[in-house]
């Protein structure tokens, strides 16, 4: 039996980096050209469609 504890650790710990990262490729985005111009809900639409394959990308390198 592993305690939970553990467990609880990782997931926060995994929480954690992936909120940082959130934030990080958030600031990334907003630095491509064009992409502050477009409308909030389009840079939404794109932010969450990418955040996924970015992350991964985050935590690969």
């Amino acid at each position: 039996y592993h305690g939970g504890g553990d467990e609880s650790l990782h997931i926060q710990q995994f929480y954690d980096l992936l909120t940082a990262s959130m934030s990080i490729i958030r600031g990334w985005a907003e630095k491509i050209p064009g992409f502050t111009d477009l409308p909030k809900c389009d840079q939404e639409l794109l932010f969450e469609s990418a955040f996924l394959e970015l992350f991964v990308l985050r935590l690969a390198y």
